[in-house]
This record gives C-alpha cells, structure tokens and sequence, in this order.
C-alpha cells in the first residue's frame, strides 16, 4: 500500500465527525498553514481500529483508561500496538488515581464517561500498557486533575 502522510483521525459518533469538518473549514480560513486535506478523518472505535497494521508512526488518545473497563482496555491497547510501526509511539493523556476507585462509583456509567470513575493507579496504568508489548514507558508530567465529591455517591 502507498505510504500516507499527514494525520487520522478515528471517532465513533457521526456528529463529532460532521463538527470536525467544520472546524477544519473555519482553521483553514484563520490558518493559512492548515490544510484539511492533511487530515483523514474515519468512522470507526478504538476496539477494532480501521487502519492497517504497522502503518502509522504515533497513535495518541485522550482518557481511553477511563472509559473503557478492563477488557475493552486491553483490546483498544492492543489495537493501538497492532496499528503502529515498529518504534512507534503511543501518546496518552488520562487522570490516574492515588487509591482504589470503589466499585459503585467504577460502575456509574455518568462518572465513567466523565474519565473519572475509571482512573487507575499509575502502576496498574503502567501495566496495562506493558501487558500488551510496549516497551519503554516514559511519565512526561504528573498533576492534579480534579477532585472527586465521593459523599454524593456513597451508598449505605
């Protein structure tokens, strides 16, 4: 296959694909540097990527941790690992957490979609990571996130 250049994007939800193209049209105009045509944008999830294997440089997400439960993590890991070229990158951005989540608050599908109920420690972030092959992980940065009300959903 022909090598591509430029950016993919994959998302799931027709109207965050429709709104891409037109915040790509109003960039275009305030950007003279930006090119849509740059940009492929694809229907598709992080459980089954639409891309070939080995075929792109740096995979990035942001708070795939904290959606997805244990399974489906490591399936969208994997996927990652399967689409990117040897040495590639993985970029992540998600909130990790200092203690364990309890499994009401785990199970609350509004804080999950949030990114918040589903935030691992930073060794266990780390683990999932490594489990599926991925070699060096390095931590760039490291701060606080938000701040959970846990007492509005305790349970007695």
């Amino acid at each position: 296959s022909r090598q591509e250049k430029g950016v993919t994007g994959i998302e799931v939800v027709d109207e965050m694909l429709h709104a891409c193209k037109e915040k790509f049209a109003e960039a275009e105009k305030k950007n003279p540097w930006f090119q849509s045509e740059d940009v492929r944008l694809v229907k598709g999830d992080a459980l089954h990527l639409p891309i070939e294997d080995s075929s792109i440089d740096v995979a990035a997400q942001n708070c795939l941790f904290n959606i997805f439960k244990h399974d489906d993590l490591k399936k969208a890991l994997q996927e990652m690992y399967r689409v990117l070229k040897p040495h590639g990158r993985l970029v992540l951005s998600d909130p990790t957490c200092e203690q364990k989540i309890p499994e009401n608050l785990r199970e609350d599908e509004h804080l999950r979609a949030l990114c918040l109920s589903g935030s691992l420690s930073i060794k266990d972030y780390i683990k999932m990571i490594t489990d599926v092959g991925f070699g060096t992980v390095e931590v760039i940065a490291k701060g606080p996130y938000r701040i959970l009300d846990t007492a509005k959903y305790e349970t007695d």
